[in-house]
């Protein structure tokens, strides 16, 4: 990418629209290329998938900045406007030099659905929400090595309970990377 002047333009323009959209694809595209290295990708696609996940939410810097940072509920209009960031980054990548099909066709189709659906949740809530996918709506075998590694990261971690206490996941089942054993106190 550093070669391709095209497309680090197109990285600048969404850092200088939205800095948000744009630090949340620098850690989509890492995400993503952890997930395609524990997948055995060979370098080429590792680079192709790190770029396509830096690109796919470059169509967010053609919606307009009072509907994209409104602190307040969003319109049904302005829903509307939001849900085309896709088709705008397909737009925006079709006359970008140095992109590959692949990596225009994330953009479009980045979202299965486009009903609003998806908001901020924990990590452990995300992959019991992938699990459950596994094999249905998502590829088996793609959701098995994110979470089996995802077990790992986790060990050694602070958390917050809902109850409030603080704790340190200690063990993860490969089985059931959703349930982490955590140690608060002397209790687990």
């Amino acid at each position: 990418m550093i070669r391709n002047n095209d497309v680090l333009m197109r990285l600048n323009q969404l850092k200088e629209s939205d800095d948000y959209t744009f630090e949340h694809s620098l850690r989509v595209s890492i995400l993503a290329s952890m997930i395609g290295k524990w997948l055995g990708y060979s370098k080429d696609q590792l680079i192709e998938l790190g770029q396509a996940a830096l690109l796919f939410d470059i169509g967010k810097m053609k919606i307009p900045d009072f509907i994209l940072n409104k602190e307040k509920p969003i319109t049904e209009d302005e829903f509307e406007v939001i849900k085309r960031h896709a088709q705008f980054g397909y737009s925006v990548l079709m006359k970008t030099q140095g992109v590959t099909n692949n990596i225009k066709y994330s953009a479009l189709q980045h979202h299965e659905r486009l009903d609003g659906s998806g908001p901020k949740v924990s990590p452990f809530k995300a992959a019991e929400f992938i699990s459950w996918q596994s094999g249905t709506t998502l590829d088996s075998k793609v959701c098995y090595v994110f979470l089996s590694n995802l077990a790992e990261f986790f060990v050694g971690k602070k958390v917050r309970l809902s109850t409030g206490e603080e704790g340190t996941i200690i063990y993860v089942d490969v089985n059931f990377p959703t349930r982490p054993v955590v140690q608060v106190g002397e209790k687990f």
